[in-house]
């Protein structure tokens, strides 16, 4: 009966090291896009929803509208999400300065507030042949443009972009970078495989007629988050267009780490809800065996104080939790430059385990958020 429950316990420990390991593989076999260019360039819409972002608003605009993409090749397209703050009369000064920006007040759209409504109403809008969203706390390099529309050919429909948050003030800053350069390459490597998984709405650009093939945000406009994986799974699942990651440092989306624990937890509560309403269930299955191998190495860690005949299973499945997040967050940290932050994976990887356990069962249980001064459900 022991050896039973010790082969239960190992399982999705095995399952997780095997399946990170294959995802970091994956990532590494993808093809960058350094010496791609553009011979033609095709019109492309940015479209940034912003909600009471005055600290970033400025920093966000002017990255986006000094790159160096043709200016009469694209435009951006701004949403005021009802803000409470300055935000919209920054954005009309920035208008007047910069000819490609177009400003749109969801205030004179009675029904339409929150992201999703607010990216439909942008693409409407939009006169571009490629979309492409990033959020108004996000800043980018001057190539940014360019490096993610290279990545698309005809067969292309989406493409997902690396995202890199930035802080050093606090662990909790620290923790979420380290967290985020993980999941990218997760995400990154099972495009790559073919099984799309993860994106980012932070980088995220799609083909116009595929966005309308799948109907847009049809069907999961319920949801609080989603704009991003539930219109990834809806192109993948329900159309022949392909899905691709773009790895290349120029493609890069930069954002500021949250500052303080209530933020981050009603952001990843947030997150963790939209998994209830994927329409690829693999992906909860995987979801699923990674919470038990999570929850195993808690059992383990009690059934080894309990009695010493454990100790050397705990011993494999910490080796089978430990080794697998060192070769994909060491892999993640080579590409964003990010090595020094690997000095602080020892005090953070039991803190997360406990975190992981946590987020993947309230984010199931709670079905209301308050997220930027809005109740969101």
């Amino acid at each position: 009966m022991t050896v039973l429950i010790a082969f239960l316990l190992l399982l999705p420990l095995l399952f997780y090291a095997a399946y990170t390991a294959a995802m970091t593989w994956a990532f590494l076999q993808i093809s960058p896009t350094e010496d791609k260019g553009i011979d033609q360039y095709p019109y492309v819409s940015v479209i940034i929803p912003a909600r009471n972002e005055e600290s970033n608003i400025e920093r966000c605009i002017r990255s986006v509208c000094h790159q160096k993409y043709p200016t009469d090749k694209y435009e951006v397209i701004c949403l005021d999400d009802h803000s409470s703050d300055t935000t919209l009369q920054l954005l009309t000064q920035l208008q007047e300065e910069f000819q490609q920006l177009r400003v749109i007040k969801m205030a004179e759209y009675p029904g339409y507030s929150q992201k999703k409504q607010a990216l439909s109403l942008g693409i409407q809008q939009s006169r571009g042949e490629i979309i492409i969203q990033t959020d108004a706390d996000c800043w980018v390099k001057d190539e940014w443009l360019e490096t993610i529309v290279s990545r698309f050919n005809e067969e292309t429909g989406m493409v997902s972009g690396p995202v890199l948050l930035h802080g050093s003030t606090n662990v909790l800053e620290r923790f979420q970078t380290l967290e985020y350069m993980g999941l990218s390459v997760l995400g990154a490597g099972a495009i790559q495989r073919k099984k799309p998984t993860m994106c980012n709405g932070a980088n995220l650009a799609y083909r116009k007629p595929a966005f309308m093939e799948v109907n847009g945000f049809q069907d999961i406009e319920h949801v609080a988050s989603g704009d991003d994986e539930l219109l990834m799974q809806k192109i993948n699942l329900q159309t022949n267009w392909d899905i691709k990651f773009v790895k290349d440092k120029r493609a890069i989306v930069n954002s500021q780490a949250l500052s303080n624990w209530e933020d981050v937890k009603a952001q990843r509560l947030r997150w963790v809800s939209k998994a209830r309403a994927y329409l690829d269930r693999s992906i909860n299955v995987v979801q699923f065996i990674f919470l038990l191998s999570f929850l195993s190495l808690v059992i383990l860690v009690g059934l080894s104080i309990w009695s010493k005949y454990w100790i050397p299973i705990l011993l494999v499945s910490v080796l089978l939790k430990v080794v697998p997040d060192f070769c994909i967050l060491f892999t993640a940290a080579k590409f964003f430059h990010k090595l020094p932050l690997l000095k602080y994976l020892p005090i953070l990887q039991p803190a997360y385990l406990l975190y992981v356990i946590w987020i993947g069962v309230a984010g199931n249980m709670v079905s209301t958020y308050n997220w930027k001064g809005r109740q969101v459900s």
